[in-house]
């Protein structure tokens, strides 16, 4: 269901911005990130897709809808604020030299970045995701989504479905 899918996917978020923080190579900071990339679009289409089927009534939707694209936004520049307070701390020497206890170092290789405020930025998307992951699995199914499961209605979509007549030209034009 989509709470099975909200749950792994804010998972896989946390994981992966925490673990770039630690990444001692290009192609693992890349690694990760692309991992954070997928935990990210994940979430947005399924909490979207959630909260749609969690509000029937038009006008509150909306309003759901709209302030949940807004605030998702808004991460982005609270990320670029936190960056910015790093980058101010690390000049002033505020922030602690990055070094992993062995049991902890299981990407191998050492960390000798000595400006590590970018990596303690990717590790701060640790902090939102902590919330989620506690509250998450408390979160009900759409009753949209279990009348379906119910009726057995439910399917899985298919790629060919968005070329279908109906969606053809959409999904020309937004590719």
């Amino acid at each position: 269901g989509r709470r099975r899918m909200l749950t792994f996917s804010i998972l896989l978020y946390a994981f992966s911005a925490f673990a770039s923080g630690f990444s001692p190579t290009p192609q693992m900071l890349l690694f990760f990130r692309t991992l954070t990339f997928i935990g990210v679009c994940l979430e947005f289409v399924a909490a979207i897709a959630w909260l749609a089927e969690l509000f029937p009534e038009p006008h509150r939707r909306e309003r759901v809808l709209g302030y949940t694209q807004a605030f998702g936004s808004a991460g982005g520049f609270l990320v670029a604020v936190v960056y910015g307070l790093m980058v101010r701390w690390e000049a002033a020497g505020k922030l602690p030299e990055i070094s992993l206890p062995d049991w902890l170092n299981f990407f191998g290789g050492a960390i000798t970045d000595p400006d590590a405020a970018w990596r303690f930025t990717l590790m701060s998307g640790l902090m939102p995701a902590l919330p989620l992951i506690v509250i998450r699995p408390f979160l009900p199914e759409s009753p949209e989504w279990q009348r379906k499961k119910l009726a057995g209605t439910l399917k899985r979509p298919s790629i060919a479905a968005i070329f279908s007549p109906e969606l053809r030209r959409t999904t020309i034009v937004t590719t």
